[in-house]
């Protein structure tokens, strides 16, 4: 492909968890991570879902974001042309469903499929909500005085990631020293 490249003047983009802008693979990865935690942890909260494996979770999880409305369209309805099945609520159920008990295994799936629904909306919104915070949030410039509270960002060369987003994470520490434009930080104080 190399060549093909060359010859055709196309420059390749690097692509990966270094790459300066926004990659939309790596979010979507990312907020399907924090839906399937949050769904793992809300499983032991309803006894209905208590028997669920987790290849049904994964595919609710997956089911949700594709039938969620983006862009006043579903992804769903994109791929097939029309809407897909709309959740079973109370209040847009006809007598007849209202009336009439539902098979128990029938029960478990509006359930999962509720709680996929409802877990893809708090990440969605936590997602949101870090990244406004993340877009108001003034850094300090100083100045320092030996004492101050701060947060240190350390980066895992070792690693392609880590607990961070971009393979480092923040640590809390405790100014120890003010030298002009240098500080002495003690990580992870007491």
């Amino acid at each position: 492909m190399e060549e093909y490249y060359n010859r055709h003047n196309i420059r390749p983009i690097s692509l990966g968890p270094g790459t300066p802008w926004p990659n939309r693979a790596e979010a979507a990865i990312r907020m399907f991570k924090k839906q399937a935690s949050l769904m793992l942890i809300s499983l032991k909260d309803d006894p209905l879902l208590a028997n669920i494996t987790y290849k049904q979770l994964l595919r609710q999880a997956c089911i949700s974001r594709n039938t969620m409305v983006t862009q006043c369209v579903t992804p769903t309805e994109l791929a097939f042309g029309r809407r897909p099945a709309d959740l079973t609520a109370t209040e847009l159920m006809n007598p007849a469903q209202l009336t009439t008990e539902a098979p128990a295994p029938e029960r478990q799936i509006e359930a999962l499929r509720s709680l996929a629904m409802r877990k893809f909306l708090e990440a969605k919104h936590s997602d949101d909500l870090r990244r406004d915070i993340a877009s108001k949030l003034q850094l300090s410039d100083g100045p320092f005085f030996p004492g101050d509270k701060v947060y240190y960002w350390t980066e895992d060369k070792s690693k392609i990631k880590s607990d961070g987003s971009h393979g480092g994470k923040w640590i809390k520490g405790k100014l120890v020293s003010v030298d002009g434009s240098m500080v002495g930080v003690d990580l992870e104080p007491e």
